[in-house]
């Protein structure tokens, strides 16, 4: 799954500015965490025109009307640790690991764990060093959550064939496992893998919706890193 990982980012990259901005809106968009404008608050749902996704920084933010659009850059940080909240709410009762991400001690033996996003995933962590530690070295930690992630969700996984080919999956020895945000996604080979993560989002839309979501106990916010 890494090397797959590696891959799309080289394929992310190579694209130019505008392809790039499309393709984070379609691989954010499902899982927007906010059903009204950041800017606003007026409802998302179309009831006063469709909703406009704009990417500032790498970061998709969704809000109302062309108003709001020009309101975006001034008002960015404010706005994405809004957004950024909202990622972290959504994201608590799935989370997979009661243990500090960086140092396997449990969470909350240490004082009050330490929520933070890597791009839009939650990394939960029991203290600043080990947040610190994690932003000099992401893959180790995020190895662990998906793996168990993974490891959750396979059991119960509801699709039968894969997204990009329709190949039934029961004729596939050992299919392909990749995260799309925090769900389990199954294909039927690499090539296929590397496929999905061109256009997660298109793909993405055509599993059921039966699919195995992660399961776990609810939390409550605690201390988000960087935000008050």
């Amino acid at each position: 799954m890494r090397q797959i990982t590696t891959i799309a980012l080289s394929l992310f990259l190579a694209l130019p500015a505008m392809a790039q901005d499309a393709y984070q809106i379609a691989a954010e968009k499902a899982f927007y965490p906010l059903t009204e404008c950041p800017v606003s608050t007026n409802p998302l749902d179309g009831s006063i025109g469709p909703a406009i996704d704009v990417v500032h920084n790498g970061r998709v933010v969704r809000v109302c009307c062309k108003n709001c659009v020009e309101e975006v850059a001034d008002n960015l940080q404010r706005l994405l640790g809004r957004i950024d909240r909202a990622h972290i709410r959504a994201q608590l009762n799935g989370y997979p690991l009661t243990t500090c991400a960086v140092d396997d001690a449990k969470l909350g033996t240490k004082g009050r764990p330490v929520e933070l996003l890597h791009g839009i995933r939650l990394v939960r962590v029991c203290d600043q060093r080990c947040a610190a530690a994690f932003k000099k070295a992401t893959d180790a930690p995020m190895k662990k959550i998906d793996d168990r992630l993974i490891a959750a969700q396979r059991k119960g996984y509801k699709p039968t064939t894969c997204p990009v080919s329709d190949t039934a999956l029961k004729t596939i020895a050992q299919p392909q496992e990749v995260l799309f945000h925090t769900h389990l996604v199954k294909l039927c080979s690499k090539e296929c893998a590397v496929a999905f993560k061109k256009a997660p989002g298109s793909f993405y839309g055509k599993l059921s919706q039966k699919q195995a979501k992660p399961a776990g106990k609810k939390l409550a916010v605690l201390h988000v890193e960087g935000m008050t």
